[in-house]
């Protein structure tokens, strides 16, 4: 028998009989509705502790502002807070989260799975037209099951110790609300509140349109509107959303170092890539960092008339801690452990886009500096170590799997905001112009970003997170590459090379010699000195294959190559003596 019978019951079904029989849409057969707030969600060490509103935080001296999904009476304090009521501060709210949600009573309620109560639904490329149909069939769902209960639905609240109790909430038409509805009460409230919902997938990277959709929503609006961001907790997707609008914030106020003009006079424009060795960005520019717009401890903007018209209005206050923030972010990390390494972000996947990227380690720097002002509930950098340890201490292999692949998100939504710094940090960049290339286009613009993803990451995840680096008895915990204790004494030489912070040449990557010994083929005669394994084709064909050659070795090959072209010399080519 299903819920869909028409029947009506006098006495309370049991729990399991109302889950396994129901018929909806969206609330259908197993599954579950779900209190989202629960006692573990609040962290109480954020100031101010608002009734309803989780994790509420502020993002020190730019008004980008994060929270758990609150109540209706949550959003209200919250936005009387941000004086957003009587139509008075504009304030942009935008709703990461990609499962549906309803309001019943004022309370946030989910669908979960009845086996597992505690799992998000996935919904991963889901747009915001999809979720929120999801939702009114969800609202449709309630009503109709409450009519069979008497007006009420069966719902699980959270005990602290993670147990989970049955409760019967009373439903009625008015109080049963999709966050749309909430927000357009609100707005007939006369609070001025502009809603969106971007859903990005939990513990994953937002997709590139979802930077674009946040670069077009909010630079408009820079400065003069509240940005708030919220998902479940507050935590990861709220943090993202955080760390991207501050970012924009940022470029937009030309806190940004910029790069100084080059010897002909002109600052390249960013576009995209016209040539094999462009990354989208100029390739003639000045390695040098100018930090001459930033003058004084107030730190407002004060980029002159010749500025590009990116660089934001005077009113847009530079936050203090940015360029103390950026100074520290951009040196070395001091010592080779792979703790060391892992606490700043330098994977290997993390290096290898840094040498593609013009300016990457200025890119990660003006990115680290904003996670860490954004880590009030989480350091999304300093997260993917703290998996990572995780993973060395758990035994269960079920665990291990889990957290893995928790570590692998965490760090490819790590490049992923790395890649959309350099992609914001060119002097040029400016959304107002139609020929500005989006995120998008300018991420399908350099298919090596992606391969380099699927290369070092998704290929070999072990050593994607620096993994497969064990040394004796400590099963590769604070190990280094060489399994180095983290109480080791650098050498110089290994002081060298942690101290490097080239754009290319960065932070533990050596010059390593590209001729050896082994890579001598035992088949063919080596006839010329400084070019291994140079041969050519049988038949007469000017067809040549050779080793990566000294300068000596080209000379030679050229030579050789010549000799043959006036029947000099045989198929192999040359002599020593060249």
């Amino acid at each position: 028998m299903s819920l869909s019978d028409g029947l009506t019951y006098e006495v309370d079904p049991l729990p399991e009989d109302v889950i396994n029989n129901r018929s909806g849409a969206v609330l259908n057969r197993h599954t579950t509705l779900k209190a989202d707030h629960f006692p573990s969600c609040h962290n109480t060490k954020l100031i101010p502790i608002i009734e309803g509103a989780p994790n509420f935080r502020k993002v020190k001296g730019v008004p980008v502002y994060g929270v758990a999904i609150p109540t209706v009476t949550g959003f209200r304090a919250v936005l009387n807070i941000l004086e957003a009521s009587q139509g008075k501060r504009k304030v942009y709210w935008q709703n990461l989260r990609e499962e549906p949600l309803i309001f019943i009573n004022g309370n946030p309620f989910v669908v979960r799975e009845a086996d597992k109560p505690f799992c998000n639904l996935e919904y991963t490329g889901i747009d915001r037209i999809r979720v929120e149909e999801m939702e009114m069939r969800l609202k449709q769902d309630i009503l109709h099951e409450s009519a069979i209960f008497g007006n009420r639905i069966l719902v699980k609240h959270e005990n602290e110790d993670l147990s989970l109790y049955d409760h019967w909430e009373p439903v009625t038409p008015a109080d049963t609300q999709m966050p749309v509805e909430v927000y357009a009460e609100l707005r007939a409230d006369r609070y001025n509140v502009d809603y969106l919902r971007v859903p990005i997938t939990d513990e994953k990277a937002p997709k590139d349109s979802d930077f674009d959709l946040l670069i077009q929503r909010l630079w408009p609006v820079l400065g003069e509107a509240a940005m708030v961001f919220n998902c479940q907790m507050g935590r990861g997707r709220t943090t993202t959303g955080m760390i991207i609008s501050t970012l924009l914030y940022l470029r937009k106020a030309g806190a940004f170092p910029v790069k100084r003009r080059s010897s002909t006079g002109r600052a390249a424009s960013l576009g995209l890539p016209s040539g094999p060795n462009s990354d989208g960005l100029s390739t003639a520019a000045s390695q040098n960092l100018d930090f001459s717009h930033l003058n004084g401890p107030t730190m407002t903007n004060t980029n002159n008339s010749s500025s590009n018209s990116s660089n934001g209005p005077p009113h847009l206050g530079i936050p203090q801690w940015f360029t103390a923030g950026f100074e520290r972010n951009r040196g070395s990390i001091g010592e080779m452990t792979v703790e060391a390494r892992t606490k700043h972000g330098l994977f290997d996947v993390v290096r290898s886009l840094l040498r593609v990227l013009e300016n990457g380690p200025e890119a990660k720097a003006v990115l680290d500096t904003v996670v860490d002002a954004c880590s009030a509930m989480q350091n999304l950098r300093e997260a993917i170590g703290g998996y990572r340890a995780r993973f060395l201490k758990e035994s269960r292999e079920t665990q291990r799997a889990t957290i893995l692949g928790v570590a692998l998100e965490y760090l490819e939504r790590y490049y992923m905001l790395i890649a959309f710094s350099a992609y914001l940090f060119h002097p040029a960049f400016d959304p107002d112009s139609p020929t500005q290339p989006s995120f998008s286009d300018w991420m399908s613009s350099r298919p090596e970003l992606r391969s380099i993803l699927t290369r070092l990451l998704r290929r070999n995840s072990m050593a994607a997170l620096d993994l497969h680096l064990t040394g004796t008895g400590g099963g590769g915990a604070g190990m280094g590459p060489s399994g180095w204790h983290p109480q080791h004494v650098l050498t110089f030489h290994e002081s060298v090379i942690a101290s490097r912070d080239g754009a290319v040449l960065g932070p533990c990557t050596v010059l390593k010699e590209d001729s050896f010994p082994g890579m001598l083929n035992p088949k063919i005669p080596q006839r010329l000195r400084g070019a291994p394994n140079f041969r050519g084709m049988r038949g007469g064909f000017e067809i040549y294959g050779v080793g990566m050659p000294t300068v000596e070795g080209i000379v030679a090959v050229l030579h050789a190559v010549t000799a043959n072209r006036r029947g000099g010399g045989d198929d192999g080519g040359g002599s020593n003596d060249g």
